[in-house]
């Protein structure tokens, strides 16, 4: 059900002042937190940073989350529905370091791209998988890093 509560504010937040060429929108560096519903995972909030690259709707790119000593590369893939609606996952980690018994989350985003006080941002949710069991499912916030000369 949260899922197209979720889907019913994406379309209702659409921002109006899209560039006219978004597919180079998305693209480029986002930083921000993710973090989990519950306190029974590792910490409850992440670092996570995105490189993304999107064509004709298909996104692809790299994902790396971090907390302390620990972190992980991933490489992914997804769509961007109606400018709008970024639906993502994870394929497979390239880098990691976690602590003994410790094993890193495959994820599914479902994120908005909305303009917010003059920032381009991803929000939603995510959630996922180990080899061994369901992740506790969370929140992302990314904002756009516009590189400067």
């Amino acid at each position: 059900m949260w899922y197209s509560l979720f889907l019913v504010f994406a379309f209702l937040s659409f921002p109006a002042d899209q560039p006219e060429n978004s597919d180079s929108l998305l693209e480029g560096y986002w930083h921000g937190e993710m973090s989990s519903e519950a306190d029974d995972g590792y910490r409850p909030l992440f670092t996570i940073d995105f490189i993304l690259k999107e064509k004709d709707g298909v996104v692809t790119g790299f994902s790396y989350i971090s907390v302390e000593n620990i972190y992980a590369k991933m490489e992914f893939q997804g769509t961007l529905t109606n400018d709008i609606l970024l639906n993502a996952k994870d394929i497979v980690i390239l880098e990691k370091e976690v602590n003994a018994g410790m094993e890193w989350c495959l994820k599914n985003y479902f994120l908005i791209l909305k303009k917010e006080d003059g920032i381009w941002k991803l929000e939603g949710h995510w959630n996922g998988v180990t080899s061994f069991s369901t992740c506790t499912p969370g929140k992302v916030t990314l904002h756009k890093i516009i590189p400067r000369a």
